[in-house]
């Protein structure tokens, strides 16, 4: 199902990243535009003004991802920022983290020597305006992120970090998704 919030598109999205100081950068950008498609995602090549000393042990302890790994299947910054210029333009981009999320993504776009185009919602700015919009209430809200973790484990990869969090707010906006999984 695609959502949308005041006639926009919402594309949800996340990122892996090297680690997790200033000098970290993104490895992997992760988004969902229908839950029940395949999230999009791809591997970012380091750029050469990213230090390997930035790629920590314990980043890939979560995700996973080695780093020979990102030079073998990575793409180059540059066409990176072009697939996202294409892919999201005229969203509403949506992150459990845009922080975090949002400083990668400035790294990567600097990186490709262009401006930085995107300003991300938090989710949970998102999902209470959904809960209003929808007429679910905080009620329903709060049972469905408390469900969250057992029906939805965080993998952390991007594409279904992305997708889980476009599941949960499906569940916030469709009642039948959410009765059969909530009960609520």
């Amino acid at each position: 199902m695609k959502i949308a919030f005041q006639d926009r598109p919402v594309i949800f999205v996340d990122l892996e990243a090297s680690g997790l100081g200033r000098e970290s950068y993104p490895i992997e950008v992760g988004w969902s535009v229908d839950d029940e498609q395949e999230p999009a995602s791809f591997l970012v090549r380091p750029a050469t003004s990213w230090r390997f000393d930035d790629f920590t042990e314990a980043a890939q302890a979560i995700h996973n991802i080695p780093y020979e790994r990102l030079i073998s299947h990575g793409i180059a910054v540059e066409t990176a920022c072009r697939r996202l210029d294409a892919a999201w333009t005229g969203a509403v981009l949506v992150s459990d983290n845009p922080a975090a999320d949002g400083g990668w993504l400035n790294r990567l776009y600097q990186a490709a020597s262009r401006p930085y185009p995107w300003r991300l919602v938090d989710f949970d700015v998102l999902d209470a305006a959904l809960a209003i919009q929808y007429g679910g209430g905080y009620e329903k809200l709060a049972a469905i992120l408390n469900d969250a973790d057992r029906h939805w484990p965080v993998p952390h990869r991007a594409g279904p970090d992305a997708q889980r969090l476009h599941k949960i707010a499906r569940a916030i906006v469709d009642p039948r998704y959410r009765e059969a999984l909530t009960g609520h």
